[in-house]
């Protein structure tokens, strides 16, 4: 801590008073001497003409007070000056000195202050305290520093597990993903593959069915075109069936009852009248029926006469021309 002595002051309703200490600070701050405060010492009588000031406590603040004291002592305002000076004789110069042992002892208003707000070193003493404070704060460091160190290596560890497992993960992901994305392609080969068959195959099936369907329509149509003709024929045999039992029965009717008339007669059995008798006996039933029956009736009495020339012991024959 610094001294500042000789503040001038002045009395006013009945109490001295003086320069406040911000003012005393920022002229000594003009002067590069940093100073953190400025306490004026005031009594029950007001200004005491004193003020402490107080600089930083490291050794740029002890350069500083040093600094201060010689600003002083170059101007014939040191502790020696203001002490050998009479009063009367200082005028409005201020005085300044760095506190020391006699200051920090003294009775009055100063060593009370000094005792009370400061702690009185010598530079030995400072220099063992920041010695030890230095080794302390070396060895705070260095434990520090190993404790970080210690940490360091064993983020160092847990970063290099770290990128041998994401190394890991990240092959383990590829792997799968080229797992994956070759199952996909393999998934959609087949299922175009298979796309492809089901078309091929629904192509020749529909083919198959279109060609089927054709050939259906070509039996149905040959089928209804054999229905067709079946039923012709079917109707056609039946017909020729009735006629050949209705014939049939007729000629024997015919020849039998010619027979029976000729050997009831005793007629001559000549051709000419037995065909005139034939016919005379056909004509009714032949002039009543249709013209297939007709032309059939036509060809049954021509047998019916070649019947009659073997029984008569004649080999002779009758065509259609002799009806």
């Amino acid at each position: 801590m610094g001294v500042v002595a000789n503040i001038p002051t002045q009395v006013k309703d009945g109490r001295c008073v003086g320069e406040s200490g911000s003012k005393l600070r920022h002229e000594l701050a003009t002067k590069g001497f940093d100073p953190v405060t400025v306490h004026p010492l005031w009594s029950c009588f007001g200004h005491s003409g004193l003020a402490v000031v107080e600089f930083k406590k490291d050794w740029d603040g002890f350069n500083n007070a040093i600094m201060f004291e010689k600003d002083f002592d170059l101007n014939h305002c040191g502790k020696k000056d203001y002490v050998t000076i009479l009063e009367r004789d200082r005028g409005q110069r201020l005085y300044g000195w760095i506190a020391r042992d006699d200051d920090y002892k003294a009775n009055g208003l100063l060593g009370e202050h000094l005792r009370k707000n400061g702690d009185l070193k010598t530079v030995c003493g400072k220099e063992a305290e920041d010695q030890r404070k230095d080794a302390k704060l070396l060895c705070n460091l260095t434990s520090t520093l190993k404790e970080k160190y210690d940490h360091l290596r064993e983020m160092e560890i847990r970063y290099e597990e770290t990128t041998q497992s994401l190394i890991k993960v990240m092959d383990q992901k590829e792997s799968m993903v080229k797992s994956y994305n070759e199952e996909i392609r393999k998934m959609q080969q087949i299922a175009h593959d298979h796309f492809a068959k089901i078309t091929s195959e629904h192509g020749k099936a529909t083919q198959q069915l279109l060609a089927k369907r054709e050939e259906l329509v070509q039996c149905e149509k040959k089928l209804q075109q054999r229905e067709v003709q079946i039923e012709n024929e079917r109707s056609k045999l039946l017909l020729e069936k009735k006629m050949v039992t209705h014939f049939g029965f007729l000629k024997a009717v015919n020849f039998q009852l010619c027979w029976e008339f000729c050997k009831m007669t005793e007629i001559d059995r000549s051709k000419p009248d037995i065909e005139e008798f034939y016919l005379n006996i056909h004509l009714s039933a032949y002039k009543s029926t249709s013209k297939l029956v007709q032309h059939q009736s036509r060809y049954n009495v021509c047998d019916v006469l070649a019947d009659i020339s073997i029984l008569e012991g004649k080999d002779q024959s009758y065509s259609f021309e002799h009806l």
